[in-house]
């Protein structure tokens, strides 16, 4: 039986406890507000937003009792500022490793963090670093279309999809949740043993797109090429008219 938000039982990473709302503007936004107070590995999760945003503040479609949005806090400890992003890419890889184990084939990473089903946007990682007097702070924030339906989706205007519509069936959001977490809770342990190699190869085994024609566009600057691969760092390696360049960020569109 698949209980309801209010029952749920979450606990956050590395014992940390869980902060749940039935409706919050964004837990983005809450966590930013919160952090000072809160312990590494606490989750702010929500069972709905009212002024969720992706990248670049592009609107995220949050609808009560259907899908997942919730925030991790993440101590950077020794981990470089530079290298803080690929902690974006870290969690994107694994939840789509998860997905694919799970059943749901075909799901892959659309450089730098997008989940993605063919050519329909499942999910997807935003970070913030935050300020402490102490030691910085990561907001890792993660939404994940779960059990929207075709007609829940038709006002987006670019193409979507959710686990519910892949799988045919409705899945119970708080056990999804919890393995989620725990898949991300040991991808941070490995990723702080061993950065994100381990990631990049698993990435270039699901990296569909790579030789892809496609546009990066960063602001109002947008130029286009071939997709040539994933480098250690996690940039793109993308070859245009004027030669090979190495992209650390901007929308990739295919």
């Amino acid at each position: 039986m698949i209980s309801s938000f209010e029952d749920w039982k979450i606990q956050g990473l590395f014992g940390a406890p869980s902060v749940l709302f039935d409706s919050v503007d964004s837990t983005h936004l809450e966590m930013k507000r919160r952090y000072q107070d809160l312990i590494d590995g606490t989750v702010i999760v929500a069972n709905s937003q009212i002024a969720g945003r992706g990248r670049h503040f592009r609107q995220w479609v949050s609808p009560a009792e259907k899908n997942l949005y919730f925030n991790i806090l993440l101590p950077l400890h020794e981990i470089p500022l530079k290298n803080a992003p690929q902690l974006m890419q870290v969690a994107a890889l694994s939840i789509a490793e998860f997905l694919n184990d799970s059943g749901i084939s075909g799901i892959f990473v659309k450089w730098p963090n997008d989940i993605w089903h063919g050519k329909e946007k499942l999910g997807g990682v935003i970070a913030e670093i935050l300020p402490s007097p102490v030691e910085r702070k990561l907001s890792l924030g993660i939404g994940l279309n779960v059990n929207v339906s075709v007609s829940d989706l038709s006002g987006i205007d670019k193409p979507a999809t959710s686990l519910s519509i892949l799988s045919g069936k409705i899945l119970d959001r708080e056990k999804l949740l919890i393995d989620i977490l725990k898949k991300l809770e040991q991808a941070f342990e490995e990723f702080r043993n061993f950065g994100i190699l381990p990631w990049l190869e698993k990435w270039r085994k699901m990296a569909c797109f790579v030789g892809s024609s496609a546009s990066i566009v960063e602001g109002k600057t947008s130029i286009t090429g071939k997709i040539l691969g994933i480098e250690n760092d996690g940039s793109l390696l993308f070859e245009t008219e004027s030669g090979v360049r190495r992209i650390y960020s901007g929308d990739l569109e295919i």
